[in-house]
């Protein structure tokens, strides 16, 4: 059995030899790396960021809400150590495209979050501060369709209280459909 294992593998390999860039075998070792979606403004129900240089994506569409001029988004991987990354424009804050200040000195609590499970089954819990902020710049905002569009892109730094540990949201964006 064992010799029949190592031809099957000797096999697979000489076949892929000859392919550099779609070597099967080597994709089952390395997956080829998760990308950002692009920058869009059409309602694709996308979401990505970059948490302290690594891509992040969540595993199930994000959720949006944006009513009396506040903004809540909200996307979850449950598969990347139960992660969720959060923005929030307080009420009466967001008149229309532009840039917005999160951090923990904002009118009507404008706010970045991060939060993982951890080993012991609790949750790290990061959050943008006076020192610690970020912002968020709405590219479209669409609210005369029934189906209204939000579009932007967001970078933060957050804080966990705990522990002090600082991590980094970069090259985020999202393009998302409230159905």
């Amino acid at each position: 059995m064992k010799k029949l294992v190592y031809f099957v593998l000797a096999a697979v390999l000489l076949v892929n030899a000859g392919c550099e860039d779609d070597n099967i075998f080597m994709q089952l070792i390395d997956p080829p790396a998760k990308v950002l979606p692009p920058a869009t403004q059409t309602g694709a129900n996308t979401f990505g960021c970059k948490v302290n240089g690594r891509v992040w994506l969540p595993s199930e569409t994000a959720w949006v809400e944006f009513r009396q001029g506040a903004l809540n988004i909200r996307a979850k991987n449950k598969w990347d150590k139960n992660t969720a990354v959060v923005l929030n424009i307080g009420d009466f804050t967001i008149s229309g495209t532009g840039t917005y200040q999160i951090s923990g000195n904002t009118p009507y609590y404008s706010r970045g979050y991060y939060s993982r499970e951890n080993k012991t089954g609790g949750y790290d819990r990061f959050q943008t501060d006076d020192i610690n902020t970020g912002t968020i710049i709405i590219t479209r905002i669409d609210t005369n369709q029934l189906h209204y569009i939000v579009s932007g892109v967001f970078s933060f730094k957050a804080r966990d209280e705990i522990t002090g540990e600082i991590i980094e949201i970069s090259e985020g964006r999202f393009d998302l459909r409230k159905y």
